[in-house]
């Protein structure tokens, strides 16, 4: 494959991980106006052009600002340019939201979503247009857990509405039910809201689901004993 690829939605890196594991290369450029999250991704992707800008208002080829897109809209989503996958990283509902329109009017072959790190549970109405969602928790030391309901309620609205889904990682952090019983792992217990709890003012514990960290190997990429692999067609 010639030419360049590029992110236009820079996360963490998910997306440009997705791209590498579709495309066997990878991305030559990554694009977010947002400089922690450029820094993540060039944490993860050191290989990789970073620019910090507007997508609408960058151009990678030192072009007319809007030439890139409007050599897309020449397409338009009936006829969409061929081997092009555009991906988004989609974090929690307020990103999903912020991202969804222009995503949506962004012709390509393949539209994916990168749902990692998972940071929140995510309602995907108005996504049907999709064709693969790859989830994942997120890593590193400063880790958070992702509850495994976002991945199960993400999975299922997949298999309702026809979208390959693809878990990637769970992360650092794995339920507490699939640790050992003599884990001294760190633990906490956190409701599927996304809000993380330790102990609450009487001692005891609140929240629906401990989780322990184990590490990104231990945890693995099952979920609920399962490996899902869908990649669009």
């Amino acid at each position: 494959m010639t030419g360049l690829i590029i992110d236009n939605f820079a996360g963490g890196g998910g997306a440009s991980t997705g791209i590498e594991q579709a495309l066997g290369r990878m991305v030559d450029i990554a694009i977010n106006h947002d400089e922690q999250a450029l820094r993540m991704h060039a944490a993860n992707h050191p290989g990789t052009h970073h620019l910090q800008s507007n997508i609408w208002q960058v151009d990678p080829l030192d072009r007319h600002s809007d030439d890139a897109r409007a050599t897309l809209d020449d397409y338009g989503p009936e006829n969409p340019p061929p081997g092009i996958w555009v991906g988004v990283s989609v974090e929690d509902q307020q990103r999903a939201d912020e991202r969804v329109a222009d995503f949506r009017n962004t012709p390509a072959a393949v539209h994916f979503v990168s749902y990692e790190p998972a940071l929140g549970p995510v309602d995907w109405s108005g996504w049907g247009f999709v064709d693969q969602i790859i989830g994942g928790g997120e890593s590193g030391p400063k880790a958070r857990p992702a509850h495994p309901d976002w991945f199960r309620n993400t999975r299922d609205w997949c298999a309702a509405f026809g979208v390959e889904y693809f878990h990637k990682q769970n992360g650092e952090w794995q339920p507490s039910e699939l640790c050992s019983i003599n884990c001294k792992a760190e633990t906490i217990i956190f409701d599927a809201s996304a809000s993380v709890w330790r102990h609450s003012h009487d001692g005891g514990w609140i929240g629906d689901q401990a989780m322990c960290r184990v590490g990104k190997k231990a945890a693995g990429r099952l979920l609920d004993g399962v490996e899902h692999n869908g990649m669009p067609a």
